[in-house]
């Protein structure tokens, strides 16, 4: 058991002490997966360089905003995202 919480508590710790640091470590490591997806490619996702950027291209929205999009109706088909990203239907 210690050595499986010493793999997840170092991060944590880091995260608590420099938070901004951290959000911005799994931005970058999500970035190039949302890039992978139609949504991600229509909004220019492989520009993005920091969380102010990505704050403009991704506002803050609702399902009721996403839903007549069409966005939220694909994801129950099972269809498959650009470039063959799995793992999301």
């Amino acid at each position: 058991m210690g050595r499986f919480l010493n793999a997840f508590l170092p991060p944590w710790r880091d995260a608590l002490v420099n938070p901004a640091e951290a959000q911005d470590k799994v931005l970058k490591n999500l970035l190039p997966i949302y890039a992978q997806t139609d949504y991600g490619l229509q909004h220019g996702t492989d520009k993005i360089t920091d969380i102010a950027q990505y704050s403009q291209v991704f506002p803050l929205i609702d399902y009721e905003t996403v839903k007549p999009t069409g966005w939220a109706s694909i994801i129950p088909t099972g269809l498959q995202p650009a470039n063959g990203v799995t793992g999301l239907s």
